[in-house]
């Protein structure tokens, strides 16, 4: 199991392994090991938005929220970092692989 959580400090990926699973199973107890990695510190702010339109009628555009009986065409995550950090990340936008132009 691997869960990614957005702290206010940063971005970090816990991946959880099963003990039970490794000492033989069910019945052994259930017990997780965490490994944990931080893969970006200092932000300030992550939003997302979605690429798409939620009536047959109405044009695409982004939205704060989706809901869309499909999924977006696209999604954007744009991070943001605390005030006086020089970084600047660029907006990241995927496209889902099970879109489909039918609603």
């Amino acid at each position: 199991m691997r869960v990614l959580e957005l702290t206010l400090a940063g971005i970090v990926l816990a991946t959880a392994t099963n003990i039970a699973a490794l000492a033989g199973g069910p019945g052994q107890g259930s017990a997780h090991v965490f490994d944990v990695a931080e893969l970006l510190r200092g932000i300030a702010r992550l939003d997302l938005a979605y690429w798409g339109t939620t009536a047959p009628d109405s044009p695409a555009s982004w939205l704060a929220q989706w809901d869309g009986p499909a999924i977006p065409q696209l999604v954007r995550i744009r991070l943001t970092f605390a005030k006086g950090d020089g970084r600047h990340w660029p907006d990241m936008i995927v496209a889902p692989q099970s879109w489909s132009p039918a609603i």
